[in-house]
């Protein structure tokens, strides 16, 4: 069974608006915020990504759907998994829910291509993988086609469900 990331954190008053409910295009903040983290917990930087292995994540594809607000000082944890890995790119899907009750409040996806600095699409290196691997869902691992995303972003934003 595939591992699921998790980062708690609360609504910031800034993301949301005059009547305190998050502001909708400020939920890719969390959904950015939990790759960070997750990115860390496994010892990777992105600026060292970039700089040193001349390597970065461009987004080509992203989407989020709200099932229930999300309020100013709601404490929300975020689940992030793999939904997607090609030789290419990988797709991070997510959940946010409202810790008071357990809701779903939002989830959504967003797929990354790796590239280098001249914007080529390269193939994603084994010790990215390797933690990428764990968090992959059972669907996309049992024979679910894990498509290269180098050749565009069609169809790139769809979740695999279990």
């Amino acid at each position: 069974m595939a591992e699921v990331f998790r980062m708690q954190r609360r609504v910031a008053w800034r993301d949301t608006d005059w009547v305190g409910v998050i502001c909708y295009p400020n939920i890719f903040h969390y959904f950015d915020d939990c790759e960070n983290e997750f990115f860390r917990a496994h010892g990777v930087s992105k600026v060292d990504l970039y700089h040193k292995d001349e390597m970065f994540f461009p987004r080509i594809a992203a989407n989020a759907e709200f099932k229930s607000m999300l309020k100013y000082d709601d404490e929300i944890t975020t689940e992030l998994r793999v939904y997607r890995l090609g030789e290419k790119s990988v797709g991070f899907a997510y959940r946010c829910y409202r810790d008071a009750d357990g809701v779903l409040a939002a989830e959504g996806s967003t797929l990354l291509c790796l590239v280098n600095r001249q914007g080529t699409s390269i193939p994603i290196p084994r010790r990215l993988r390797d933690f990428f691997e764990l968090y992959l869902e059972d669907a996309a691992r049992d024979g679910s086609p894990a498509q290269d995303a180098s050749a565009g972003a069609a169809g790139g934003g769809e979740r695999q469900t279990s």
